[in-house]
Order: C-alpha cells, then sequence, then structure tokens
C-alpha cells in the first residue's frame, strides 16, 4: 500500500506539529509531530564543508476514514541530497502492526502539490510517499 503525502511544519501552534494531506491508496489529512529534531554536527568537527544528517523521530497520522492509521517512525534527512528516509510501525487503525517506510524531500510549498501555506514555517514543504508493508514477524 503506498500514499503519497505534502506536509509542513506549522509555525502556529508550532513545536514540531505537522499537517498536510495525503492521497494514493487512502485519501484525506496528514498530522502528526516531530518528537527528535536533532541535527549531528560531525562535519563540524572535522572543520568539512559537507552538511550533516538530522535524527529524525515522529508520529505521523493518517486521516482517512476506515484507512486512517498511526505510526511510529525514525531515520533521518540528509540535507545535502535533500533526502529523508525513516522507517517505522503502525500503531494503530487499519493496517496495524504493519512496517511503515517513509521517503520525502523538501521543497517550498509553492512548487508542491499543497501548493501556498500561510501557516508553514519557512514557506517550505515536504512532499513523499508512505508505504505500508506487511510485518513478517506479526
Amino acid at each position: 500500500m503506498q500514499l503519497t503525502f505534502t506536509k509542513w511544519v506549522t509555525i502556529n501552534p508550532g513545536g514540531g506539529i505537522m499537517q498536510g494531506i495525503v492521497a494514493g491508496d487512502a485519501v484525506g489529512k496528514f498530522a502528526g509531530q516531530v518528537l527528535v529534531n536533532d541535527p549531528a554536527d560531525l562535519a563540524e568537527k572535522l572543520g568539512a564543508p559537507a552538511t550533516d544528517i538530522t535524527l529524525l523521530e515522529a508520529v505521523y497520522e493518517v486521516q482517512a476514514g476506515d484507512h486512517s492509521l498511526r505510526a511510529l517512525v525514525h531515520g533521518g534527512y540528509d540535507a545535502a541530497s535533500n533526502q529523508a528516509r525513516l522507517e517505522g510501525t503502525v500503531l494503530g487503525g487499519w493496517l496495524t502492526g504493519d512496517r511503515a517506510l517513509v521517503r520525502f524531500e523538501a521543497l517550498p510549498c509553492s512548487q508542491s502539490h499543497a501548493g501556498n501555506q500561510p501557516n508553514a514555517a519557512g514557506g517550505t514543504c515536504y512532499q513523499g510517499t508512505i508505504t505500508i508493508v506487511p510485518n513478517v514477524d506479526s
């Protein structure tokens, strides 16, 4: 099962709260909260010009009627490649127990599927996919 999404971190109320839209195998709203946003400082310590990876952990919620789900995902974002990869587990709702694989990139909201979002921090949106795959351990 695959969902496409566009999300943004809100300015208000802030605190890592996300909202957005979802399409694909379920159509609805996206909500989430960033629990960890911790950039590494290895490049700075080594005096390297490269950017570091940011450790991310978040709760994702898809609000789509009978196809609603809640997942806990973790992974990282590499600013140099503008690519994020996270994985986790669907903890509630549709497809509970299955794996959630997330990929996204940052772009100006004006260039995203969501268009301009007045409450998007920095005018930045994140567009990507959530792939739900059966958990072989369940």
